[in-house]
C-alpha cells in the first residue's frame, strides 16, 4: 500500500499531466488602455514544485518577519469594499492555517486548465515573481482577477476601473469554481487538520459567504 508522501507525489505528478499542456509562458505584462495596472512578470511556475517537495511550502516561524509585499493591499474587508480606484476586494478567506507552497500549486493547476473557459484564450494566467499571487486576465483586458496568498488569509481581488458585462459574467463562473476547489481542500475527504492545506479560520462559513459576493444576478 502506499505510504501518504508517495500517495501524494503521484496525484501531483498526475495533475502536473494532465494540466501543463494547458499552461503556455505568459508574454510580458499586458497594457490596456490604463484600465488594469498588473506589475506583473512572467513567473516561473514550475519553479514552484521543487519549493513543494523541498518542505518550503510550509509556514515556517523563522519567516514570520519577511512579511509579502502584497500586504499592502491587506485591506480589513472580509465582505469586499474598494482598495483604490483600480481595485476592488472581492472576498478574503482567513486561514487559521496554511501550506502556502501546497496551496499554490494546487489552485495554480486548477486555474490553469479554466485559462480556455468558456471559449479558447478567455484568460490568461499569470504569476507574480514573487510567487504571492496569481492574476487571471480577461481576453477584452477589462478587468482581471488577483488572487493573494497573504500570511493568514487568501485574498481575492477585482483589478480594472471598468469592466465590461462579459468579463463580470466570467468572472463569477470562474471564482465559482474556485471556491469549489477552495471548499474540497478545507472540507471533504478523511484527512487530518494539520494534513490539509488550508484550515479556514472561525466561524469556518468563509467560503459561503464568499459565494454570497460573487454570484452574478
Amino acid at each position: 500500500m502506499m505510504n501518504r508522501q508517495t500517495h501524494i507525489t503521484v496525484i501531483f505528478t498526475c495533475l502536473l499531466i494532465g494540466y501543463s499542456a494547458a499552461f503556455v509562458p505568459p508574454p510580458p505584462p499586458v497594457s490596456n488602455h490604463g484600465n488594469i495596472d498588473h506589475g506583473l512578470a512572467a513567473g516561473n511556475f514550475f519553479d514552484e514544485i521543487g519549493k513543494i517537495f523541498s518542505g518550503s511550502g510550509n509556514n515556517d516561524p523563522e519567516d514570520e518577519g519577511n512579511k509579502s509585499p502584497n500586504n499592502i493591499l491587506d485591506a480589513e474587508i472580509l465582505g469586499g469594499g474598494t482598495i483604490d480606484e483600480n481595485t476592488f476586494r472581492l472576498f478574503e478567506i482567513p486561514a487559521k492555517s496554511m501550506k502556502p507552497g501546497g496551496l499554490r500549486l494546487f489552485l495554480s493547476l486548477h486555474l490553469m486548465g479554466q485559462q480556455n473557459t468558456p471559449n479558447k484564450g478567455s484568460w490568461k494566467a499569470l504569476q507574480m515573481e514573487d510567487g504571492a499571487a496569481i492574476d487571471m486576465v480577461f481576453h477584452d483586458e477589462s478587468g482581471s482577477l488577483a488572487i493573494r496568498f497573504l500570511d493568514d488569509k487568501i485574498a481575492v481581488d477585482r483589478l480594472g476601473k471598468s469592466p465590461s458585462l462579459q468579463y463580470l459574467i466570467q468572472e463569477s463562473v470562474i471564482l465559482q469554481g474556485f471556491l469549489d476547489e477552495l471548499s474540497a481542500i478545507c472540507l471533504e475527504g478523511d484527512v487530518e487538520e494539520g494534513n490539509r492545506l488550508l484550515v479556514m479560520d472561525e466561524p469556518g462559513d468563509w467560503i459561503e459567504r464568499a459565494r454570497a459576493t460573487t454570484s452574478f444576478s
